[in-house]
């Protein structure tokens, strides 16, 4: 009989108690409500746990069904030669490209047979990467895809939890211990689509993997009878850091089936990081030193484009008033006593505040349906949201079955597109394009705010992206006999959110249209909510901006500048990109089978 408290210095399992471990291991465990669903061998709490370790390492490796290719057999690495020509080529910009791409292909070969499980398997249920092992971050885009086998429909509420690999090895992974549990991060994707709606190429090596892996599952008792029932590719977001991962499904909280471990990496931190790495897989880090050291590289030249402008600026400006050392230790005395390292740690304090309120997202309560938006004094923090871009010819659906022309608007900030999801009301005004300027009619249409109902809505029949891409639409209120303003300038003043995109009928989009086109008269009638109204509280309040507050808005004007580099293509970590990434969600694609 098995104990139900551990007793240290227990002596190894004997035969009954391995019967009895084995049948655990072959049921289902539930996890507490409050936390992510533990990992199956957790709830085996009556064998000491320095003893179960290497019996679950045993049934964790009787899982791996698709035999490892040797070490030997593992494409060799980058020789210290090809190093120097990578970085040499890195100080080229005509060059970063193919340095970084060499440097990749070669961490690849890493990969190849140090972490390279195809897939894992339980009673019911298999999971096989499609992914390579190693996965470098790519920003938002950073993906793992993997197809999920059962021999029975899958559970309406399956989840897929993403998990992070502790300091132990597969011990950090089953037994859940060294902070695991709170690593759980939950990945399912958002993103339905079909296997037609995906890139060609893709689809081919999927479906190569699939029948190499139903070829194999014959011979296999146990999973002969799992067939495929979905593809899904798993967004892997900024929030979780280098190191070795799993995707584990689960069922509400019971878990299901683990994914093959991948090894998740970028260049900004220690690429050395072995935290869940095994002796095996030790030769890999060395490949992603190689990538580490060449994107680098390259990125801190293409930042330099955006940086040395600025730079050039301020040391030209200053260069007349810089003295020697004494003078320079003399003045850095009384610095420190002016107190303005006091007023840095103010702005540094604005700024950074500043940057999170502007990475969050322009939504409230999806169930507060009101006729007015908001209150009478005005819109409220984080509205109003000004943006601009340009008017491009759309599909002609909104006009031919709603009756309401809509304008589709392209080059608008991708930060302000991220933080709009939804029907919002909104003040837009037109600039007619260079060419009509100076015979613009003046129908009132132009260089006049007219009130607006601004869509932020997921493209139609764009599903083939981990991250959903949106378009923002504008519908002007007013009526101006159908005239169109192609190529012209739209100025936004998002002032509310009104609901999400609600999928139903046309008739039911009609209604919601007009009911819509109502709240929003209503709503931006208010005196408060004036769009002329509105724009002189907003000078009025910048002039009178403190020191602080305008120092602040340097620095975050700056900084932008240098977010415009995209260096997460280079693997690198910026807290930019990390605030960006909150902003899309789970992302991720589902192809059901």
């Amino acid at each position: 009989m098995i104990q139900r408290k551990p007793v240290p210095g227990g002596r190894p399992l004997n035969v009954d108690q391995k019967q009895a471990l084995d049948k655990v291991m072959g049921e289902t465990r539930t996890s507490p409500d409050s936390k992510p669903p533990p990992y199956e061998f957790e709830k085996v709490e009556s064998i000491q746990e320095g003893q179960i370790i290497d019996e679950f390492d045993q049934q964790l490796e009787a899982l791996h069904l698709d035999s490892e290719p040797d070490p030997s057999e593992a494409p060799p690495g980058a020789s210290h030669e090809s190093v120097e020509q990578a970085t040499a080529s890195s100080k080229n910009p005509s060059k970063v490209k193919a340095a970084l791409g060499t440097a990749y292909n070669q961490a690849v070969h890493f990969a190849g047979g140090l972490v390279s499980h195809p897939f894992e398997a339980t009673k019911h249920y298999s999971v096989l990467r499609h992914s390579i092992g190693l996965v470098y971050y790519r920003g938002p885009t950073t993906s793992v895809a993997i197809t999920v086998f059962s021999d029975q429909p899958l559970p309406p509420d399956r989840k897929l939890w993403l998990q992070k690999r502790g300091f132990s090895g597969k011990t950090g992974l089953a037994v859940g211990k060294l902070g695991t549990r709170s690593a759980w991060i939950d990945v399912t994707p958002t993103i339905s689509a079909t296997p037609d709606a995906l890139p060609k190429a893709d689809e081919r090596a999927w479906q190569r993997d699939i029948n190499k892996f139903r070829k194999k599952a014959k011979d296999v008792k146990q999973i002969r009878n799992h067939r495929p029932y979905e593809t899904n590719v798993v967004r892997i977001p900024h929030v979780a850091a280098d190191g070795y991962f799993r995707i584990v499904l689960c069922e509400g909280r019971k878990v299901l089936c683990p994914s093959p471990v991948f090894r998740y990496a970028s260049t900004s931190t220690d690429p050395g990081m072995l935290r869940g790495a095994s002796l095996r897989s030790l030769p890999l880090e060395l490949g992603i030193k190689i990538g580490a050291m060449v994107a680098n590289n390259a990125a801190n030249a293409a930042a330099a484009g955006a940086v040395q402008p600025v730079t050039t600026a301020v040391q030209n400006a200053v260069q007349p008033y810089q003295y020697g050392g004494l003078t320079q230790m003399a003045a850095t005395s009384v610095y420190d006593s002016s107190g303005a390292p006091q007023k840095i740690e103010e702005v540094n304090e604005v700024y950074e505040q500043r940057r999170e309120l502007s990475h969050q997202q322009a939504i409230v309560d999806a169930d507060a349906r009101a006729s007015l938006i908001g209150s009478d004094d005005g819109p409220e923090h984080p509205f109003p949201i000004r943006l601009t871009g340009k008017v491009i010819p759309g599909t002609g659906r909104s006009r031919s079955e709603f009756g309401m022309p809509t304008a589709n608007i392209s080059d608008v900030a991708e930060d302000t597109i991220l933080r709009l999801s939804g029907v919002y009301v909104a003040w837009a005004m037109v600039s007619p394009p260079k060419k009509l300027k100076e015979h613009s009619p003046s129908n009132g249409l132009y260089d006049v705010w007219h009130p607006a109902i601004v869509t932020a809505a997921p493209l139609r029949k764009t599903h083939t992206s981990v991250v959903e891409k949106k378009s923002i639409s504008a519908y002007l209120i007013n009526d101006f006999d159908n005239t169109t303003f192609f190529d012209s300038k739209v100025h936004l003043m998002v002032m509310g959110f009104m609901h999400p995109v609600l999928p139903s009928s046309t008739e039911e989009q009609a209604l919601q249209i007009a009911q819509d086109v109502a709240i929003a008269q209503a709503s931006l009638e208010r005196p408060a909510w004036q769009a002329e109204t509105l724009l002189f509280r907003i000078e009025t309040e910048s002039s009178s901006r403190s020191f602080t507050e305008r120092v602040a808005d340097v620095r975050e004007a700056g900084q932008k500048q240098v977010d415009k580099v995209p260096v997460h293509w280079l693997g690198v970590r910026t807290d930019s990109m990390g605030l960006k990434d909150q902003l899309i969600g789970n992302g991720g694609i589902c192809v059901r089978r």
